[in-house]
């Protein structure tokens, strides 16, 4: 149970980093 909770956060991690790497791109293309 403990290693599946981990591998959530892992996920968690994952998804809010696409998300800020998309945010960026997007503003940046909003920009130029």
């Amino acid at each position: 149970m403990r290693k599946r909770r981990e591998n959530l956060a892992d996920v968690d991690r994952y998804i809010d980093k696409i998300k800020t790497d998309a945010l960026k791109r997007y503003m940046s293309s909003i920009h130029n």
